[in-house]
C-alpha cells in the first residue's frame, strides 16, 4: 500500500499534472503578490506607467518635439494619483494605498508638479521614454481597454501588474523546457521551475510594471529554441531558426540587452550549417541568416545605442587612486549582486535575519564549488559525464556573454560618470535566469554526489528553503510595509 502511494506520487510528480498545478499555483500566487505590494513602489513602475500612457492617449511614440507639451495635459490623472498616495516621498519603502482616500480626493487640483515629475529622482517620469515599444504597446492595449470599461489609473495600473503574471508562466514554461533539453530529467526541470517561481526577487519583478517581464520571458523562448537547435537533428532544426527570428524580434523589441543573444544566434545558425550533409548550400543560407539578425538588431536598437554604447575616456580617469575605487566598488557590486539575484536586497527598506544570509551564502558557495570540482574531476577523467558537461557549458555561454556586456557598462559608467553601482540589481541577470538556476543546482548535486547524500534531500531543502524565503518575504515585509 504504502509503495504504491509512493509510485502514484512519483508519477504525479514526473508527469504533466504537476506543471498543470505548477502553473495553477503561479497565477495565484502571483495575483496575491502583485494585489499585495503598494502601487508604484517597485523599481521604476512610474516611469514605464507614464510610457504605456502616453502610447495610449497619444497613439504615438514618445519621440516628437512636442512630447514634454503633450505628456504634460494627458499625465495630470496620473500626477494626481501620485499626490494621493505621495510616491514622490516614499521609494520602494512604506507607501499605504488607501483607496477610500484615493476617491474622496480624486479631483484634487494640485497634482505633481510637472517639473518635480519628470525630474523628482523617486519619479522620473519620462526616462523610459528611449525604450523599445514592445511591452509599451502591449501595456497600452490594456491601457485602452481599462479605460473603456470605466477603469481609473489606479485600477488600470493594477491590471497592468496582473498582466506580468502571464510574462512569468512564459518564462517558467520555457525553463522547464529548457532545463529539460539540457538535463533529460524531468524531475530537475521541476524543481529548477520552483526555485525560479518562489525566488523573492523573481516575484517582486513580476509583481510590477516593467519591460524587464518582456524581456525575460521572450529571453528564455530564445534561450529554449537556441537549445533546440543545438540538440536537434539538422532535418528539424528550419522551422526552429524562424522561429528563433522572431522570437529575438520580441526580446529586442522589449529592451537592448537582448543583443546578447546575437553572437548565440550566428554560432546556433553556423553549428546547424556545419552538422548538415548540405555544407556548402547550408552554410551560405545561415551565414545570410546572421547577417540579416545582426542588421535586424541594428536597426531595432534606439537611436545612437553604438555612439553611446562605445563612448569611453580613459584621460577621465584621476590617476591610480581611482582606479583601485573602481575596482573595489565593482567587486562590492558583484557580492551584493549574488544575494540580490535570490532575495532582491533593500526592498521596503526590508532586512533579513542573519541566518538566511549565512544559509543562502553557503549553498552559493557549495554551488560554485560543485561547479569546479566538476570540471576538475572531468579534466581529469574521474569522470566521464559528457552530457552534463556539455550542458553546463550550455548554460555558461550566455551568462559570460551577458556578463562581458554588464562588466563593459560598469567600467563605462564609472569612468565617464563616476557611477558605481551599475548594474547594482540581480534582476538585470534574469535574462539569463533558466541557465543561471541550472548551474546552481547542478552545483550543489554534484557536492551531494560527493558526500552520498540522496538527491532528493537536495531537492527538498531547496524547495522548502525557497518557500519559506517566499512566505517571509510576504508576511514580514509585504504585508507591514503595504498594510500595517
Amino acid at each position: 500500500m504504502k509503495f504504491s502511494i509512493f509510485v502514484k506520487m512519483k508519477n504525479f510528480i514526473t508527469g504533466r499534472k504537476i506543471l498543470l498545478f505548477f502553473l495553477f499555483f503561479i497565477l495565484i500566487k502571483g495575483t496575491i503578490w502583485s494585489g499585495g505590494i503598494s502601487l508604484f513602489t517597485l523599481s521604476d513602475e512610474i516611469t514605464h506607467f507614464t510610457y504605456i500612457q502616453y502610447l495610449a492617449e497619444h497613439k504615438e511614440l514618445p519621440r516628437s518635439a512636442d512630447v514634454l507639451a503633450k505628456l504634460e495635459t494627458s499625465s495630470i490623472d496620473l500626477r494626481k494619483t501620485l499626490k494621493i498616495l505621495e510616491v514622490d516621498k516614499t521609494p520602494l519603502s512604506d507607501a499605504h494605498l488607501d483607496f477610500a482616500k484615493t476617491r474622496e480626493h480624486g479631483n484634487d487640483p494640485n497634482p505633481i508638479s510637472f517639473h518635480d515629475f519628470l525630474n523628482n529622482p523617486n519619479l522620473r517620469a519620462n526616462w523610459s521614454f528611449s525604450y523599445p515599444p514592445l511591452y509599451y504597446a502591449f501595456g497600452s492595449v490594456l491601457y485602452i481597454f481599462g479605460k473603456t470599461i470605466g477603469f481609473d489609473i489606479t485600477s488600470i495600473a493594477y491590471l497592468l501588474r496582473f498582466s506580468a503574471i502571464f510574462f512569468l508562466i512564459i518564462t517558467v514554461i520555457f525553463s522547464y523546457k529548457t532545463a529539460l533539453i539540457l538535463s533529460r530529467d524531468r524531475l530537475f526541470a521541476i524543481i529548477v521551475c520552483s526555485i525560479i517561481a518562489l525566488m523573492v526577487s523573481v516575484n517582486t519583478v513580476f509583481s510590477s510594471i516593467n519591460n524587464d517581464v518582456a524581456l525575460i520571458a521572450f529571453s528564455h523562448i530564445v534561450l529554449y529554441l537556441i537549445y533546440r537547435i543545438f540538440y536537434s537533428p539538422p532535418q528539424n532544426v528550419n522551422l526552429l531558426m524562424v522561429l528563433l527570428f522572431f522570437a529575438f524580434l520580441a526580446a529586442i523589441l522589449s529592451k537592448p540587452q537582448a543583443i546578447i543573444f546575437v553572437p548565440l544566434l550566428v554560432g546556433a545558425l553556423m553549428y546547424n550549417g556545419l552538422k548538415n550533409k548540405k555544407l556548402k548550400s547550408n552554410m551560405t543560407v545561415n551565414i545570410l541568416a546572421a547577417a540579416a539578425v545582426s542588421l535586424t538588431t541594428i536597426l531595432l536598437l534606439p537611436k545612437g545605442f553604438f555612439s553611446n554604447f562605445l563612448k569611453i575616456g580613459f584621460g577621465s580617469i584621476n590617476g591610480t587612486g581611482e582606479i583601485i575605487t573602481i575596482i573595489i566598488n565593482d567587486l562590492i557590486r558583484r557580492f551584493n549582486l549574488v544575494f540580490d539575484f535570490f532575495i532582491q536586497l533593500g526592498l521596503f527598506n526590508s532586512s533579513y535575519p542573519i541566518w538566511i544570509f549565512s544559509f543562502l551564502g553557503v549553498m552559493i558557495l557549495l554551488s560554485g564549488l560543485g561547479m569546479i570540482l566538476f570540471f576538475y574531476h572531468f579534466f581529469k577523467g574521474r569522470h566521464s559525464n559528457t552530457e552534463k558537461a556539455k550542458a553546463l557549458l550550455m548554460c555558461l555561454i550566455p551568462f559570460i556573454t551577458l556578463e562581458i556586456l554588464y562588466t563593459f557598462l560598469y567600467y563605462r559608467e564609472a569612468i565617464i560618470n563616476k557611477v558605481y553601482d551599475f548594474p547594482g540589481q540581480g534582476r538585470y541577470y534574469f535574462i539569463v535566469l533558466a541557465p543561471l538556476i541550472m548551474m546552481f543546482v547542478y552545483g550543489l548535486q554534484y557536492i551531494f554526489e560527493l558526500i552520498k547524500v540522496p538527491r532528493r534531500v537536495l531537492y527538498y531543502i531547496l524547495v522548502l528553503f525557497f518557500a519559506f524565503l517566499n512566505g517571509y518575504f510576504l508576511i514580514h515585509i509585504i504585508v507591514p510595509s503595504a498594510y500595517l
